[in-house]
């Protein structure tokens, strides 16, 4: 269990706050696959949340606590509201008391991939505001400290966090990651040409830097005619996240700019630090590559 010593508005104290712990077992992934940090889960469409409360007076009004995963960005990957002591309304404990509740919290079936943290607030329902409800902020000795606690932080997977790459391929990017393979699939036939890419990376040491992934789609030509760059998923798990033997599965989409010729098209990928602009040096087959960059595949767009 995760201790939290915050108190709300010097009434409520959580004391603990636990998540299923299951040892990563290889499983058929679903959208809701979840391994939080650092506790590991079960692919599920619900993470079960347990806080254990004590009182430390009595409370004269029912209180609602609402759970959120949150992003970097602050975009949500899961919510549950719930009145605090469902079938034992917390009007009725005692002061000292400690009262432990579990509460399902639901994930958005589209939620990206990448670190979420948890937000715990609790709210006293107030018709004199405009969204109905007053916050009870988190408080330590020193005052209140903002509106929510974040005990945890938890990691959604890729659906096929599980699975191997549909095109294996082994490149080395520096001393701690490796590109173990890939999937590419364009799309040349519509407007606007799109080619759908998924990176496997895995680190074999702790990383200190939090790298840039570059993506692009070199043309007959030599000109760059798509390129995406960003941290891995986006920037919701970056490189010093990751933990020693990690795997993360990382996806691009590259739209190809209006004009591109026919012809045959490089798609290269790479590392670099956005302090610098160095890119990793990249080994394939014991091999350093040009431009420490690795070349995964050629595609042909017709006229």
């Amino acid at each position: 269990p995760v201790t939290a010593t915050l108190t709300f508005s010097q009434t409520l104290t959580p004391l603990t706050l636990q998540l299923p712990a299951t040892e990563p077992t290889p499983i058929l992934p679903t959208p809701h696959s979840l391994l939080p940090t650092p506790y590991s889960l079960l692919s599920t469409p619900q993470l079960p949340i347990t806080l254990r409360w004590q009182t430390r007076r009595w409370m004269a009004d029912p209180l609602v606590i609402a759970l959120k995963l949150l992003d970097k960005d602050f975009n949500v990957g899961g919510e549950r509201v719930a009145t605090l002591g469902d079938r034992y309304p917390n009007v009725l404990w005692v002061p000292g008391e400690m009262v432990e509740e579990t509460y399902p919290l639901r994930l958005k079936p589209d939620a990206p991939p990448g670190l979420y943290r948890l937000e715990v607030s609790l709210l006293r329902q107030d018709k004199s505001l405009p969204d109905g409800y007053e916050v009870l902020p988190p408080m330590d000795e020193t005052g209140p400290l903002g509106n929510a606690l974040y005990p945890v932080t938890i990691r959604l997977l890729d659906p096929a966090h599980a699975m191997a790459p549909a095109k294996p391929f082994k490149a080395h990017l520096g001393e701690a990651i490796e590109l173990t393979g890939f999937e590419v699939n364009p799309n040349f036939s519509d407007s606007p040409k799109t080619v759908s890419l998924a990176l496997y990376w895995q680190s074999t040491a702790k990383i200190d830097t939090d790298y840039t992934v570059f993506t692009q789609l070199i043309g007959p030509d030599g000109q760059v005619w798509a390129q995406w760059d960003n941290p891995p998923q986006a920037g919701r798990y970056p490189t010093t996240a990751w933990s020693e033997q990690d795997r993360v599965v990382d996806r691009y989409q590259l739209t190809l700019r209006d004009g591109a010729p026919p012809g045959d098209y490089r798609l290269l990928i790479g590392m670099y630090d956005p302090a610098s602009g160095e890119r990793l040096p990249v080994v394939v087959d014991g091999q350093p590559q040009p431009d420490n960059a690795v070349e995964l595949a050629t595609l042909a767009l017709t006229p």
